[in-house]
This record gives C-alpha cells, structure tokens and sequence, in this order.
C-alpha cells in the first residue's frame, strides 16, 4: 500500500469513528427526551401540573448541556485528528460508555427531587455526579492520549 492509500484509510478510519460517535450521543440525546412525560392532571389543571415536573425539565437541560459540552470538545479534538489507534478508539469506547449511562441518574434526580426526600436526593446527586466524573475522566484519558501521540494528529493543528 502507497502513502496516498494509507492516508486515506486513516481518514476513513476518523470519519467512521466521529460518526459512529455522533451517532451514539444523538440516541443518547433521544434518550433523554423520552423521559419527559405529559403530567397525569385531571382537566382545568394542566398549567400547574406542567410546573410540578420542574424537576424533569432541571434535569433534562443539565444533562443536555453536560452532554453538549462533551461533544463539542470531542467535535474540536477530532478536526485535528488525521489517523486513530486502538488505545484512542477505546478511550472514544469509554466516553461513549460513560455518556449512555447519563439517562439513568438523569431520570433517577428528576424522580427523587419531585419525591421531596433529602437522603434520597442526595444519593440520586451523587449518582449523577459519579456519571459525570465517569465521563470527564474518560474523555480527560481521550484527550490526553491524543496530545501524547503526535502522529495523530494533523500537522498545524487542523483538517
């Protein structure tokens, strides 16, 4: 295989791995949004039961944008990435991993802040921020690993 081959190759290889990515955190995001529900309210109250779901807009919105900020990092890092390695695919693996588990303690705080019980709150909190940590950490290893391998990486910094 020439040069040209090669190069190309990688570059398959980066577009399949962003778009396969893409692709998770868009289910992710689908994922999130289906835990919204109409409020179960007898007629002439929908206005207050709307308000009473706070708790699942508060969290939806936080997750959202917890997982909007990681995609636009990964977004950044992969403009500048020419080629991808084994040890990069599963760090991208565990960022992916860890932002699919973000519906669960989303859905877990929307529940118990609605419930009103201060140990159970609490507890779903730092449920959710255990998923978070999981997922700076494995996007931080990502990052990381990208710096550390020059030969990843475009020369000049961009596509």
């Amino acid at each position: 295989m020439g040069a040209a081959e090669d190069e190309a190759r990688s570059a398959r290889s980066v577009e399949r791995t962003e778009t396969f990515s893409d692709a998770v955190r868009a289910i992710i995001i689908t994922l999130l949004v289906l835990d919204l529900k109409p409020p179960q309210i007898r007629p002439g109250h929908l206005l207050r039961g709307l308000l009473e779901e706070w708790p699942a807009y508060l969290a939806y919105a936080t997750s959202f944008l917890n997982l909007a900020a990681i995609w636009l990092a990964h977004r950044y890092v992969f403009e500048r990435i020419r080629a991808t390695s084994p040890p990069l695919n599963w760090a991208n693996l565990a960022i992916l991993f860890s932002s699919a588990l973000v519906p669960f303690p989303t859905a877990v705080v929307a529940r118990f802040l609605k419930a009103g019980n201060q140990g159970d709150i609490r507890t779903a909190i730092a449920l959710y921020a255990l998923v978070g940590a999981l997922m700076l950490i494995s996007a931080w290893i990502f990052y990381q690993y990208a710096v550390r391998h020059p030969e990843l990486i475009h020369a000049g910094g961009g596509k």
